[in-house]
């Protein structure tokens, strides 16, 4: 059950213009238009970089995981109310999005696309969302790492003393490790083992440990299959994720190159970086593994078996020859 909207409730700063919320989640399908500023992901006007947006219902999803169409069915938002169709709920059950855990425990979730074109609350965002208070969440490669070293360590202190039981049991665990690297390669094959972790780390966050933002498009525009990379500017003292890449809507900006935005995690103010050099092609919608990583003052980025490197200091691109860039990823 959606959370009650106190009768104290305000508008939200990007729309100064909504009426007041509702204070109670049954609503009527009349009542449903008051709370329409609070559930549409398509009606915020974000004018500046960045736009912090404070809407309870958003909050609740990005705490909750919940599926947008499991708000159309509790709101009766459905294929009886036409209406309401042509307009995306929010949502944060997404695929192709990043997050990134800073040093200091934050989450950093970037963007990200819910759904398929042909589905009504199909919508790639161009927001950012920090979760406040997780310093002792376990980043996906440390969580990977105590799996395999789970499940690689040995189990014969746990078996029973009765030889009979005992090869029961190691049946039951060769049966168990079969069971999860099926299940390992499913989510691999689907293209959701990331989302799966990703989705459950911001699930019981409280509102006052969430933040959402939002920019102009022409700052930062509807933005998935990028990549997000921590840097860290010693100099300056000062903390960025750069995002290179992504796909977006047909006919946007990152269908025609492969851009580079950088998000400063003083203020959460996003720049578009611009770069020279030989850079990555951008994605033209075939599936090509794309990684980033920070190292000695570049971000090497891997774009399928290809590698480039990007020096902060120029923002310069330049690519390794084939052979160079394999031998490097084998060691």
């Amino acid at each position: 059950m959606l959370p009650s909207i106190p009768e104290t409730s305000q508008p939200a700063a990007d729309d100064t213009s909504a009426p007041d919320r509702p204070s109670s989640p049954g609503f009527t399908p009349e009542e449903l238009t008051l709370f329409k500023p609070d559930l549409r992901a398509d009606d915020v006007e974000c004018r500046a970089n960045p736009t912090k947006i404070d809407r309870p219902y958003w909050k609740y999803m990005i705490a909750r995981g919940e599926w947008a169409y499991s708000t159309r069915k509790k709101y009766r938002m459905t294929d009886s109310m036409g209406a309401w169709l042509g307009h995306p709920i929010y949502c944060f059950d997404r695929f192709s999005r990043t997050e990134t855990r800073l040093p200091d425990g934050r989450l950093v979730y970037v963007a990200g696309e819910h759904e398929d074109f042909y589905d009504p609350d199909f919508f790639i965002y161009n927001d950012v969302v920090v979760v406040h208070g997780y310093g002792d969440v376990k980043t996906e490669n440390e969580i990977e790492a105590e799996a395999d070293a789970e499940e690689d360590s040995s189990s014969e202190e746990e078996l029973d003393e009765d030889p009979e039981v005992a090869e029961l049991q190691r049946k039951m665990w060769e049966a168990d490790k079969v069971h999860d690297r099926e299940w390992a390669e499913y989510v691999r094959q689907e293209g959701i083992k990331h989302d799966l972790k990703t989705a459950a780390r911001a699930r019981g966050a409280s509102p006052h440990e969430i933040d959402v933002y939002c920019y102009p498009h022409s700052v930062f525009p509807p933005t998935d299959y990028h990549t997000a990379t921590y840097v860290k500017d010693e100099g300056l003292g000062r903390e960025y994720i750069y995002l290179i890449g992504g796909l977006g809507y047909p006919g946007g900006p990152h269908r025609a190159a492969t851009l580079t935005y950088r998000l400063d995690l003083e203020d959460f103010s996003m720049q578009r970086v611009e770069t020279s050099g030989h850079g990555p092609p951008p994605l033209d919608g075939t599936q090509v593994d794309r990684t980033a990583t920070w190292t000695d003052g570049s971000i090497r980025f891997m774009h399928g078996e290809d590698e480039y490197v990007l020096d902060l200091a120029s923002m310069r691109w330049s690519k390794k020859p084939p052979g160079e860039a394999k031998v490097e990823s084998e060691g």
